[in-house]
C-alpha cells in the first residue's frame, strides 16, 4: 500500500514554509494527511472537535500524556474524539508493538490498556513477530508524516484552536492546555 508514502511525499512538497505559516496555509491539507493516517480513536462518537496525537508504544510520556486526557474522555459532556497516530521511532521493538494495536480485535481496547499499564512487565500487547506489509507500510507512513510535519518527538498534539486554527502542542501537555485548548471545556 503506498497510500502513507504518497501522503508523506505530498507533505514534504508543501513543506517550503516553517510550521506556523506552513500549517496557516495548508491546514486542510494538513488535516486531510492526519485524517488518512492509521490511527486508533478514543472519545466521543460523533465529535465535536478531533485531535490527533503522535505516539511511539515505547514513549513514556505518551503513555502520561494519555493518562493525562482520561479524565476529559470520560466526562459525560465530552465532545472531542482524541486519534492516536501509531508510529515506530524509538526502539526496534516500537514497530511490531505499533502493529499489534492496529492488529488487535478491538484497538483502542488494546492500546488503552498499553497505556494504562505503561512499564509494567508484561503489560500491554505482546510485540508482534511478523508485522504484515500493509500495517509496516501504514505505521512507517505515520512516522514518515511526522517527520515531514517537522515534529522531533512524541507525544506531538495537533487541534484546532479556538479560533479554529491548526496548532501543534509537542511534549506532555499542561492540564491547562488540555482544558483550554485541546478538549476546550470550562
Amino acid at each position: 500500500m503506498l497510500k502513507p508514502y504518497f501522503n508523506a511525499l505530498l507533505v514534504a512538497a508543501l513543506m517550503a514554509l516553517p510550521w506556523p505559516a506552513f500549517a496557516a496555509a495548508n491546514q486542510d491539507r494538513v488535516l486531510a494527511l492526519l485524517e488518512n493516517a492509521a490511527w486508533v480513536a478514543e472519545g466521543a462518537d460523533q465529535p465535536e472537535r478531533v485531535v490527533y496525537t503522535f505516539t511511539d508504544m515505547n514513549c513514556p510520556y505518551c503513555a502520561r500524556q494519555w493518562q493525562a486526557m482520561q479524565p476529559y474522555l470520560q466526562r459525560e459532556d465530552n465532545a472531542t474524539q482524541v486519534r492516536h497516530i501509531l508510529i515506530a521511532l524509538l526502539r526496534p521493538t516500537s514497530l511490531p508493538k505499533a502493529a499489534a494495536v492496529l492488529a488487535a480485535d478491538d484497538p483502542a481496547a488494546t492500546f488503552a490498556q498499553a497505556e494504562r499499564h505503561y512499564g509494567q512487565q508484561g503489560a500491554g500487547p505482546a510485540p508482534l513477530k511478523t508485522v504484515p506489509a500493509e500495517l509496516e507500510n501504514q505505521i512507517q507512513g505515520n512516522t514518515i508524516l511526522m517527520m515531514r510535519l517537522g515534529l522531533k518527538g512524541t507525544p506531538a498534539t495537533l487541534f484546532l484552536d479556538p479560533d479554529g486554527k491548526l496548532q501543534v502542542a509537542p511534549g506532555v501537555l499542561s492540564d491547562d492546555a488540555l482544558r483550554r485548548y485541546v478538549f476546550q471545556v470550562e
